[in-house]
C-alpha cells in the first residue's frame, strides 16, 4: 500500500493513546502506526526527492504536530506525549477524522495562521494541501515545533528552579505569572500576595475602574500535583471572601483529576486551570521570560536574571 496521508495518522493515534491512557514517546507512537498500517521495509525506507527526507516520518510527524497544536494531546516530557481530555472527548464525537474536521478547532486554526502554513495555497486542491510534507517549508516548520518544545521545556525548569527560598520563589513566580496574564489581554495586573491573601495571588481588572474582577492563583512546584482541596480553597477565596466569580489558577506541574472534576461542578464560579505545559508555550508565545535573538526563532530565557 502507500504511505497514508499525514492526516490519515490522526485517528489512529489518538486511539492509541487513548487505549494506553498514559504518557507515549514519539517513538513507541511511530512503531504503533507502521504495525497499524502494516507498511513494509521497502515503504518505510521512501524518501521525498526534494530533501531525501523520509516520507513516513514527515507524515507521521505531521500529524502528532497536529494533534498537539489542536489540544487533543500534549506534551509532558520532551518526545513524550499522552491523550487530553478534550482529545478523549473528541474522539467520542468524532472516531474517525480527516484535517477537514480537525481545522474547525480554534486552537488549531490559531496556529495555522500564525505559522502562515497555507499562505498562497487557496487555489491549490484539497490532495495537495493533505500532501504538505512535500512543499519546501515542511520540514523547517517540524523543526521549528521540536525546537519550540525544547524551549518551553527550559522555561518550565527554570521556573521550577526560582529563587533562593520558598518565599521569593513565590513571589518572583506569582509576579511572571500576573505579568503574562496582563500581556495576553486578561486586564490591568493588582498584586496582593502575602499571608492574609485568603489563596488570592492577584487581580485583574477587565474595566477602567475596576468593577470586572478576576482572581489569579499561582503555584510554583518542582513535583505534583494541585488537588481538590487546594481548588476548593480557591474558590472559597474568590466567592465568599472577595464576591469574584471567574478565576485562574496557574502551576508549573499540573491538576489530579479530582481537581479537575470540582472545577467541572462549580455553580456560579468560573475558574480557568493553565498547567506547567501550557504557562510555559504561553510564555514562549508572548516573550514574557524570553527574549527573541532572531526573530521567531532562537530564544534567550532571562527568567531570574538581573535586569
Amino acid at each position: 500500500m502507500a504511505i497514508p496521508k499525514f492526516d490519515e495518522f490522526f485517528s489512529p493515534i489518538l486511539q492509541y493513546l487513548k487505549e494506553k491512557n498514559t504518557p507515549i514517546s514519539r517513538k513507541e507512537i511511530l512503531d504503533y502506526t507502521v504495525e497499524y498500517f502494516n507498511l513494509t521495509k521497502e515503504e518505510l525506507e521512501e524518501v521525498i526527492p526534494s530533501d531525501s527526507s523520509s516520507r513516513f516520518l514527515g507524515r507521521a510527524s505531521w500529524a502528532i504536530v497536529y494533534l498537539n497544536k489542536a489540544e487533543l494531546i500534549e506534551y509532558v516530557k520532551r518526545g513524550v506525549y499522552q491523550i487530553t481530555d478534550l482529545g478523549s472527548e473528541y474522539l467520542i464525537s468524532t472516531p474517525q477524522f480527516r484535517l477537514s474536521q480537525l481545522k474547525e478547532n480554534p486552537m488549531l486554526k490559531e496556529w495555522l495562521i500564525k505559522s502562515n502554513i497555507n499562505s498562497g495555497r487557496k487555489n491549490k486542491n484539497n490532495e495537495q494541501l493533505e500532501d504538505m510534507e512535500q512543499e519546501n517549508n515542511s520540514n523547517v516548520i517540524l523543526a521549528t515545533a521540536d525546537y519550540y518544545e525544547s524551549v518551553e521545556f527550559d522555561i518550565l525548569d527554570r521556573l521550577k528552579n526560582l529563587g533562593t527560598h520558598t518565599v521569593d520563589k513565590g513571589t518572583q513566580f506569582e509576579d511572571i505569572c500576573l505579568d503574562l496574564l496582563e500581556t495576553m489581554g486578561y486586564g490591568n495586573k493588582e498584586r496582593t500576595g502575602g499571608s492574609g491573601d485568603r489563596g488570592i495571588d492577584g487581580f485583574l481588572t477587565t474595566d477602567k475602574f475596576g468593577f470586572e474582577r478576576i482572581g489569579v492563583q499561582c503555584k510554583c512546584y518542582t513535583d505534583g500535583k494541585i488537588n481538590d482541596d487546594q481548588i476548593t480553597k480557591f474558590a472559597h477565596g474568590l466567592k465568599n471572601v472577595n464576591g469574584l466569580n471567574k478565576g485562574i489558577f496557574i502551576t508549573t506541574t499540573d491538576y489530579t483529576p479530582s481537581a479537575k472534576k470540582v472545577v467541572e461542578e462549580l455553580k456560579d464560579i468560573k475558574i480557568i486551570l493553565i498547567n506547567g505545559v501550557k504557562l510555559a508555550q504561553f510564555m514562549r508565545e508572548y516573550q514574557i521570560g524570553v527574549e527573541v535573538i532572531e526573530t521567531n526563532f532562537v530564544y534567550d530565557i532571562v527568567i531570574g536574571e538581573d535586569n
